[in-house]
């Protein structure tokens, strides 16, 4: 999970770069969009394009 978001952190800090305000929009938005998942191992880890994060449920 922490590469997986990982990632997508670094994507959004280079699509922004220079713009402190969109990287905190952005991350926002991507968070509040996170999809909760019960085990890592349970979806794709790829996250070709670096734009989802995942939350792990806890139990």
């Amino acid at each position: 999970m922490d590469t997986y978001n990982s990632k997508t952190g670094v994507a959004v800090g280079l699509r922004n770069e220079g713009s402190p305000r969109n990287i905190a929009s952005t991350r926002i938005r991507y968070a509040q969009g996170a999809r909760v998942v019960p085990a890592a191992e349970a979806i794709d880890l790829t996250n070709p394009n670096g734009v989802y994060l995942i939350a792990l449920r806890h139990p």
